[in-house]
């Protein structure tokens, strides 16, 4: 019997201890075998032929009556794709959309919620097609609005569609994507109010041209399954970052009327509300300390030194205390445009590559340094990552010209230019040097 799917946010391997207090039996927690379904596993397990009749298809694991390829046979099951489970809040889980094959990931919203608020609401506005096509526009569109009106009384309205998105991150483009679309929501009058490293996801489909096999997952018990995928790095193929999660988020009607709110949920409380968890507070002003405080998180985790003069050219700023003293989204991006446009080719290259680790082991080391030559090569080849400076990063692809093919190119128009100039000025019968020329 399908349970209450709202609960799964909290209490997702766990039931209620309660007991029935209508019969003589004890409170029973749930056991969850090595590499078995969880409770929230179940519950998708319920809904899959459902969702199969809306066109969406689950993986194998979630079919009802699976049991595991590797069950009598001699495989280990952390090497087959069907012991990969989902999240333990199991609210997300990925899927193929039936009619083309495209990878999709569905996510549970629920009307009494708290958590998940205005999000759906929001996700309608920023998806329209009045919005959507918008380069500046960095909020994950919604692909399909599925009514479970079956499961309403266990606490479920919608399950949403999305695109796959992973968490994969680089240096310099990521931050100015991140202040791009945070600077775009704010300018149609919507906070996002919970920014954090897990809320900003990577759309991987020019990464990964033909697909990831197996389930979407960047599983770190399962290495192989990365390594049989066609990728291309975020140089040859710059990705679109998207902001997912808009359960903290409030959408005004015009700039005129915005107000304080009362504060929801967030991974990074702002200081204005860590002594009263009723206080009324600006949610713009607290979205620049949490997208600041993401890209900390981000620098540290890479273990960037390098990376330190963002601290200053605009932490510094994205971080006070006072709301007051955060400067505007739009102002931040524009400072961070101007840093950037400032840097040399050679300080840019300075700071491709991933982590570079003090001490890291030998073979890490290597591996290291055979990334950042890789990079260091295609940056001469593709350019440096011009998304930096460009309004639509989807305007380069992999197969865009080295910049050899592109002067060759622009000095054979340009050639060709003068060469119909000439003609002109000579009527028909062309001079020798236009020949030449074109």
């Amino acid at each position: 019997m399908l349970v209450n799917l709202t609960m799964k946010k909290q209490h997702p391997v766990t039931q209620d201890p309660t007991g029935d207090p209508g019969t003589s039996e004890p409170p029973v927690d749930l056991y969850v075998p090595p590499y078995g379904r969880t409770e929230a596993e179940l519950n998708w397990s319920a809904v899959q032929p459902y969702l199969q009749s809306r066109g969406y298809m689950l993986r194998p694991r979630y079919h009802p009556g699976w049991v595991g390829s590797w069950v009598g046979t001699k495989k280990k099951p952390e090497k087959c794709v069907d012991s990969i489970g989902i999240s333990e809040h199991g609210v997300v889980i990925n899927a193929i959309r039936m009619r083309d094959g495209a990878p999709v990931l569905l996510k549970i919203w629920s009307s009494t919620s708290a958590q998940d608020g205005n999000e759906l609401a929001v996700l309608q506005y920023f998806s329209d097609p009045a919005r959507s096509g918008d380069p500046d526009n960095r909020c994950v569109p919604l692909l399909d609005t599925i009514d479970m009106t079956e499961w309403q009384e266990r606490g479920v309205d919608y399950v949403l569609a999305f695109e796959v998105g992973g968490d994969a991150f680089v240096a310099n483009p990521d931050f100015e994507r991140f202040l791009q679309g945070l600077a775009y929501m704010h300018s149609h009058n919507v906070f996002h109010g919970d920014i954090h490293p897990g809320n900003i996801r990577m759309d991987a489909k020019n990464v990964f041209p033909k697909g990831i096999p197996g389930p979407y997952n960047f599983h770190p018990d399962h290495p192989l399954l990365m390594k049989q995928a066609k990728r291309f790095n975020t140089m040859q193929a710059p990705p679109k970052y998207y902001y997912i999660d808009f359960g903290s988020s409030t959408m005004f009607p015009s700039y005129e009327e915005r107000k304080l709110v009362q504060f929801n949920a967030a991974a990074f409380i702002p200081p204005e509300c860590k002594n009263d968890a009723d206080a009324l507070y600006d949610g713009f002003k607290a979205d620049i300390l949490q997208l600041g405080a993401t890209i900390t998180i981000l620098i540290r985790a890479c273990d960037r030194p390098e990376l330190n003069w963002v601290i200053y050219a605009l932490l510094s700023r994205m971080l006070k205390r006072d709301p007051e003293e955060r400067p505007p989204i739009e102002a931040l991006a524009t400072a961070f445009r101007e840093v950037l446009r400032d840097m040399s080719n050679r300080e840019m290259r300075q700071r491709l590559s991933w982590t570079k680790k003090a001490s890291p082991p030998f073979p890490l080391k290597v591996r290291y340094w055979f990334d950042y030559l890789g990079l260091w090569w295609q940056s001469f080849r593709y350019g440096l990552p011009d998304d930096i400076l460009l309004n639509d990063p989807s305007e380069l692809t992999p197969t865009r010209p080295t910049r050899r093919q592109a002067a060759n190119t622009a000095d054979r128009e340009a050639k060709q230019r003068l060469g119909c100039i000439r003609e002109t000025r000579t009527g028909s019968s062309a001079s020798p040097t236009s020949n030449r020329l074109s």
